[in-house]
């Protein structure tokens, strides 16, 4: 069996089921949901691929397979994640075309960007706030300190 055709066959296995997990079931766990569903659906073609005993190079399927869901993850979350493309389709939203500037900095920057990540960090107890001052929990630090451990073998020396 022809491994590229097997892989780009997979592949749209995977979109088709990623329409009918966010269409219809209206999954929004979008990370969890195509990080789980390529997985599961490469193992589940290999699977098949190995019960059925088809001769397949798996090497050239699995470089395939693997190539265009990364594109697909890259192409998805830049239109998911996209501020630029978020603020245009806003702006193509209403009637003449035009929004605020200070609405934009506000909805975008200071709600998305900080408001909503610092309610998660005291959701998730890596923060709490003690008379208007973020404080860093032990779990946090740990957390923190790991995190930036890692940033060191990446050789990242800032982020945000």
């Amino acid at each position: 069996m022809n491994a590229y055709l097997l892989g780009i066959l997979a592949v749209a296995i995977f979109v088709c089921w990623l329409v009918v997990a966010i269409k219809i079931l209206q999954i929004r766990a979008y990370l969890t949901l195509l990080t789980l569903s390529s997985i599961l659906i490469y193992l589940l073609i290999t699977s098949v691929v190995y019960v059925a005993n088809i001769d397949l190079l798996f090497w050239s399927f699995t470089a395939i397979y693997w190539f265009l869901v990364m594109t697909y993850f890259f192409v998805f979350f830049g239109f998911l994640k996209s501020i630029s493309v978020r603020t245009l389709l806003n702006l193509l939203r209403v009637r003449d075309n035009t929004l605020d500037y200070k609405f934009i900095y506000e909805e975008y920057v200071v709600k998305d960007s900080y408001t909503k990540r610092i309610e998660i960090l005291l959701k998730r107890d890596t923060v709490f706030m003690e008379q208007g001052k973020l404080l860093l929990t032990k779990k946090g630090k740990r957390f923190i300190s790991l995190y930036a451990k890692v940033q060191k073998i990446f050789m990242i020396e800032q982020s945000g």
